[in-house]
């Protein structure tokens, strides 16, 4: 199916507004047919883009509501393997043509005729009516296919042989488990706004209600309620406020709440994704790395202020060592630059005036491009020091890199004083090597410093 997207996607952007939106309405509708569904779940993912941006109002379709109570935990592709917590959308067509073809199927045919007589226009209480009968019966399929998986009563007919792929089985186990609480989480996602700055009193009474109906049904369901607060609110990590305030346990029992752990893993994967997106980041995209570093700082940040986690504990060794891999990969940025300087820039010009030469301007251009943007990123993270322990042992390279900087600067300086015999342009090129990373490091008086150097 991903290689369906990738092929209609091209030919998809040269649809005018109006034909995205009958487009879309079709495959709503014709999604639900055995044969097709794959097909139109592919066109749909492929105009998701448009239609997040036109937001028309959308098609009744038994198949969109009957994965309403998941929409929340809806991924556009995962990086790594299955998670607790997060469905890709791609696994929706695989799951709803294994319905279509099971017990359920004839069941799903009825109701799809009964929405086809109401039209297009069917209201969402239409389509709700309809759903009922199929929400029983498929959820009935879908646990029947996972015992049967489970006990390997027929191996032919386990998930993973239908699905051959480990991740949509992981989905639609999961599925399977949210849908036994369908209705509560629909109303809780009714409750809700669809974006959350804060957390308030309210929601916090909000989510003590569903965790007690969830616990009520199945222990293990309460992380739900937070995956559902999670992936509203935008600054993630307050989920883990929640369930401080709604577990009633101490602080060392809250960290051994399975619900507490699914967030946990789900910010620290997203560290993880931004540690590896930051060191595959060129060194001339400095807005990219600025990007980078502060979704991760405010993710570190705000389990750290958010929960109290031991150092010596598992999940805050596992906060450790992400804290640790990325001040690695941050100092390793300082070095590069300290190492730029000490291949570029001379300590004793007077050693090395027989030799040396002006840079081609190419290279010159390069090399100052480099150090010039490389020292304004490593400006933003000594700001960002001053914030969190994020940094630890950074302080030391920046500190060594300022260093090499003023020897460097004392040598071209006594440089421009002596009359060494060298062409008169390589001494401003060393300058225009060096003052854009002394403005950027050099703090209030880089400018003063500069304009005694060719004096």
């Amino acid at each position: 199916m991903r290689r369906l997207i990738q092929a209609l996607t091209p030919k998809l952007k040269s649809l005018s507004d109006e034909e995205v939106i009958r487009l879309s309405r079709a495959a709503e509708f014709e999604r639900m047919d055995v044969a097709s569904s794959d097909h139109w779940f592919a066109v749909l993912a492929a105009l998701r883009p448009r239609l997040s941006f036109l937001r028309p109002r959308r098609a009744p379709s038994i198949s969109r509501q009957f994965f309403q109570p998941v929409a929340d935990l809806l991924v556009d592709g995962r990086p790594g393997d299955k998670r607790l917590g997060e469905i890709d959308r791609a696994s929706l067509g695989p799951i709803w043509a294994w319905l279509l073809k099971s017990e359920a199927g004839a069941t799903i045919q009825i109701a799809k005729d009964q929405l086809r007589k109401s039209g297009p226009d069917a209201s969402d209480a239409e389509t709700e009516a309809a759903l009922v009968p199929v929400r029983q019966v498929a959820l009935e399929a879908m646990h029947k296919a996972v015992k049967r998986s489970q006990e390997r009563i027929d191996v032919e007919a386990s998930l993973i042989s239908v699905f051959q792929d480990p991740a949509i089985v992981g989905d639609f186990r999961e599925i399977a488990l949210s849908l036994t609480v369908a209705e509560p989480l629909i109303h809780l996602q009714s409750n809700l706004p669809e974006s959350l700055d804060i957390i308030t009193t309210q929601h916090i009474e909000l989510a003590r209600e569903y965790f007690l109906v969830f616990e009520s049904v199945n222990p293990d369901l309460s992380y739900l309620v937070l995956m559902v607060y999670f992936h509203r609110l935008t600054q993630p990590w307050e989920a883990l406020r929640l369930t401080a305030a709604v577990g009633g346990a101490g602080p060392e029992k809250i960290l051994q709440r399975p619900d507490f752990q699914v967030v946990f893993n789900h910010l620290v994967d997203i560290l993880r994704v931004e540690q590896l997106a930051f060191d595959e980041t060129d060194d001339d995209n400095v807005q990219k790395l600025i990007a980078h570093l502060t979704t991760f700082s405010d993710i570190y940040m705000g389990i750290s202020e958010t929960v109290s986690l031991q150092k010596k504990g598992r999940l805050g060794s596992i906060l450790l060592d992400c804290r640790n891999d990325f001040s690695q990969q941050i100092s390793a940025r300082v070095r590069s630059v300290s190492q730029l300087l000490c291949d570029t820039v001379p300590l004793e010009y007077s050693k090395v005036s027989s030799v040396l030469r002006p840079l081609p301007p190419q290279t010159l251009a390069d090399v100052s491009s480099k150090v010039s943007t490389l020292a304004d990123f490593i400006g933003q993270v000594s700001r960002l020091s001053c914030m969190t322990d994020l940094y630890y042992g950074i302080d030391k390279d920046v500190k060594l890199l300022n260093d090499e900087l003023e020897k460097r600067l004392v040598a071209l300086t006594q440089a421009y004083r002596q009359k060494l015999s060298l062409p008169p342009e390589v001494l401003d090129q060393q300058f225009e090597i060096l003052a854009p990373a002394v403005r950027r490091l050099s703090g209030s008086d880089a400018e003063e410093r500069l304009s005694t150097v060719k004096v």
